[in-house]
């Protein structure tokens, strides 16, 4: 299974990309907004769940208060799961981000394994840890007669 990049992605042709995972939607629709007024553009499915669309030369004429989403089945709309931008707030409709940063970390390698702290936990002692704590809440609000 090819795995795409998920998102808005400005393309050098001035056309923007869009691609979402959604693997149970048997349609999804991208909608743009621009204050009060809104599109939908439907996107093509593609292997594995994802589904995609590009509209070309839309670059140049972005405002600053265009958002997009998608709608799942013609019903839920959500913003981008994967979005790298969201000016109103998390249960929003996303933004395209500028392309203007200039990143000045390519060299960097990453931390080596070597220095890495892992923490497991185990989901059966979360549980009984919880279930003590229930515990101890019931006898903290309970009364002897």
């Amino acid at each position: 299974m090819m795995i795409h990049s998920q998102g808005a992605f400005r393309q050098t042709d001035g056309a923007i990309h869009w691609c979402i995972w959604a693997p149970f939607c048997q349609s999804v629709e991208l909608i743009l907004a621009d204050g009060l007024s809104r599109e939908y553009f439907p996107m093509s499915p593609l292997p594995g769940g994802y589904f995609t669309t590009k509209l070309d030369n839309i670059s140049g004429n972005l405002s600053e208060n265009l958002r997009y989403g998608y709608r799942l089945n013609h019903d839920r709309k959500i913003p981008d799961p994967t979005s790298r931008f969201q000016p109103d707030g998390v249960f929003e409709l996303s933004a395209i981000p500028e392309d203007s940063f200039v990143w000045t970390d390519a060299d960097w390698k990453g931390t080596d394994p070597h220095d890495l702290i892992l923490c497991a936990l185990s989901v059966i002692k979360l549980a009984l840890f919880l279930f003590r704590i229930d515990i101890v809440r019931i006898g903290e609000t309970s009364y002897n007669a």
